[in-house]
């Protein structure tokens, strides 16, 4: 009974001497925390302010190709041909080679190059992982299953939120631009097969078709020199359609998404280091303490 209650008594005394060396070496404590809470402003003060801009976009509906369907062609659109416009925008808005090309282009942005000139930041540094595709608060809230977010982070003297938007209008030419050519490739690869086999019915006087029962799975150009002539004549037909059309294909759902600060501020890093002031001075005294004590 008298061992516990010395032991209390001894521990009651250790928490008092503690108690007063913490107190004795307030100023050593008022030390340590200021210098880590100075230094972890100044640090914080360096970093770039981070900013997060959104922007939401719509696949390409069905709908926009009701122009191009109109244009009697060998091959036939399909969903799988929308599905592919789609992924033709989307691998192009991600492609870090079109993002510098849009940045080496664009005449507006010439402080933002001076800036990275002056601080000897490439542009492939600058924008390496810093724009993505995000699924839409639209998409979550409303399932639209067409809708995603565009995000680009950026800091000052950037100006994301225009540039993002030009970066859109910009990816979306070129998308149209190489579905459109996709499109006129195919044709080309169909005049030139229809031309060969042209040819080869003149050479055996193949004028009219043959019927159907005679051959199985026909050649071309068993199907005569009259019906090759007209199939050409409407695929150079197509290949002036198909170059004169326009995809008037609009991204753009929503723009009006007010960017957001997503770096930490000043004020994080000074708390932070005013805790870790206290941790290590805590440490300190602790360390002294024992020392003194043994």
């Amino acid at each position: 009974m008298n061992s516990v209650k010395n032991n209390t008594i001894h521990d009651e005394i250790n928490i008092a001497e503690f108690t007063k060396t913490l107190w004795n070496d307030k100023i050593l404590i008022i030390i340590v925390c200021l210098i880590f809470t100075v230094f972890s402003t100044l640090y914080g003060s360096s970093q770039s302010v981070l900013i997060k801009k959104n922007i939401t976009l719509k696949d390409a509906e069905e709908s926009l190709f009701h122009e191009i369907r109109k244009i009697k062609v060998n091959f036939v659109l399909s969903n799988h041909d929308i599905i592919e416009l789609n992924k033709i925008f989307k691998t192009n808005l991600m492609s870090l080679d079109k993002l510098i090309l849009f940045t080496e282009k664009n005449n507006e942005i010439e402080n933002f190059k001076s800036h990275l000139k002056e601080k000897n930041i490439s542009f492939e540094e600058y924008f390496h992982n810093k724009i993505n595709i995000e699924t839409s608060q639209l998409d979550y809230e409303l399932k639209y299953a067409d809708t995603y977010d565009v995000s680009l982070v950026y800091s000052n003297p950037h100006d994301g939120e225009k540039f993002l938007y030009d970066y859109v209008l910009f990816i979306n030419e070129i998308s149209k631009e190489i579905y459109k050519k996709k499109l006129f490739d195919i044709l080309l690869r169909d005049i030139e097969i229809t031309k060969k086999n042209l040819e080869i019915s003149k050479r055996i006087q193949q004028e009219y078709p043959v019927s159907s029962g005679e051959y199985a799975n026909q050649p071309i150009y068993l199907q005569g020199t009259i019906v090759l002539y007209e199939k050409l004549y409407n695929l150079e037909k197509n290949l002036e359609d198909i170059q004169n059309i326009s995809i008037n294909y609009n991204p753009f759902l929503q723009t009006s998404i007010p960017p957001r600060i997503i770096s930490r501020s000043s004020i994080f890093y000074s708390i932070l280091g005013l805790v870790v002031g206290i941790f290590f001075s805590f440490i300190i005294i602790c360390l002294k303490f024992i020392i003194k004590k043994y």
